[in-house]
């Protein structure tokens, strides 16, 4: 590891204080969407979600969890939450710590968000908040990501339901819907990657190849990256494209626009935070960021290319490594297995729209139809060859 000794100069520096200054304010002015925000942070969207039909529920299989009232927003701040605290410097303040009682009481360090809620809850059938809250924490403590967590878990339950895998493939856990206990033995088991929680820590794709017997229909994943807490049935032109485009695999938060995923290449390249945009109303001008900070007086076409640069270049390392269109595709599951509830009941992803979609997509691209690989004249527009 490298470490620095030096000070990181800023250019411009009172222009960048100026700039500072007006996002601060800009975000600490009284709103609905700042009074939102802090209320619940992206746990207000379990609510929401659920009730539009978007949300990851019984391993993606439905888009409305019927008890998302117990685990939402609304309950944690009635039954947990009693601080609100933020990110480095930031004025929002959507964390939230509290406690919980009961059977899986204890101090709640960081509460339930939308992702978290819904990967180990609504995708789990769990309704139980406290019980919620102490998986979350457990998986925490182990330093495993909670999306791909939940997808796991989701489909060894599925496949212990439909007879595919039995009690003792499970070294004997019980891993039925709904369960908070036997899901916290399976969080356990692969945190230690003990028995089946070593071949369940390589993921979903991993675990449909062993188990086989048509599990890959619900093997819910892209490019062996699960999905995040958001369904596709009815959303299949962005949240679709999202997760078959994005160059790590499923990802929700690139965007299946080309211009956002193009904006959201270059935010990350800054590090600059994902949601300042839903706040900051203004344009959210980098070039002007970077000029100060930097004194690299990029023009508007030289900073609009640097998201659109980094996008194709990883682009090309995946097609290096034999990716290629034939696996920016969305999981069996979405085409064949329809809802049964809400609003987006007894919908499935067209097939043939969807197809038509993707071509849409390498259109706007400049990429191959085809072949989905970068064309020649647009690599070179980006000076990447």
């Amino acid at each position: 590891v490298v470490r620095g000794s030096g000070v990181a100069k800023v250019a411009e520096h009172k222009n960048y204080l100026d700039i500072l200054e007006k996002v601060r304010l800009t975000f600490g002015a009284d709103s609905e969407a700042k009074t939102n925000w802090r209320y619940g942070g992206t746990a207000n969207a379990l609510q929401s979600s659920s009730d539009r039909g978007s949300q990851a529920v019984k391993n993606f299989s439905e888009g409305t969890f019927t008890g998302i009232e117990n685990i939402n927003a609304h309950a944690a701040r009635k039954q947990v939450w009693n601080r609100d605290f933020a990110c480095f410097s930031c004025p929002l303040a959507c964390k939230k710590s509290g406690f919980a009682k009961g059977a899986y009481g204890g101090v709640v360090n960081e509460g339930i968000e939308y992702e978290t809620g819904t990967m180990l809850g609504a995708n789990l059938m769990i309704d139980n908040l406290n019980g919620l809250n102490k998986l979350i924490e457990i998986a925490d403590d182990y330093g495993i990501d909670i999306i791909s967590l939940g997808n796991v878990i989701g489909f060894l339950m599925e496949c212990y339901e439909k007879g595919l895998i039995d009690i003792e493939f499970l070294d004997g856990i019980d891993l039925k819907w709904g369960s908070v206990d036997a899901s916290m033995a399976m969080i356990h088991k692969i945190g230690k990657r003990e028995g089946v929680g070593n071949p369940a820590s390589k993921g979903v794709k991993y675990l449909a190849a062993l188990i086989g017997k048509g599990s890959s229909d619900f093997a819910i994943h892209v490019k062996g990256h699960e999905l995040a807490a958001w369904n596709v049935q009815g959303y299949a032109k962005g949240m679709g494209v999202s997760y078959t485009t994005a160059n790590r695999g499923a990802c929700h938060m690139t965007g299946g626009e080309v211009p956002r995923q193009n904006q959201s290449a270059l935010r990350d390249s800054l590090g600059a935070c994902s949601f300042a945009a839903s706040f900051y109303k203004e344009d959210l001008d980098y070039r002007h960021f970077v000029k100060v900070i930097t004194g690299f007086d990029l023009t508007e076409q030289d900073i609009n290319q640097v998201g659109e640069r980094v996008f194709n270049l990883e682009r090309m390392l995946n097609c290096r490594e034999g990716f290629s269109r034939r696996d920016d595709m969305l999981p069996e599951r979405f085409f064949k297995d329809a809802y049964t509830l809400g609003p987006q009941k007894g919908k499935v992803v067209d097939r043939q729209e969807f197809t038509e979609i993707m071509d849409d997509y390498y259109k706007n691209r400049e990429w191959a139809v085809d072949t989905g690989v970068p064309g020649e004249e647009k690599l070179k527009s980006l000076q990447i060859i």
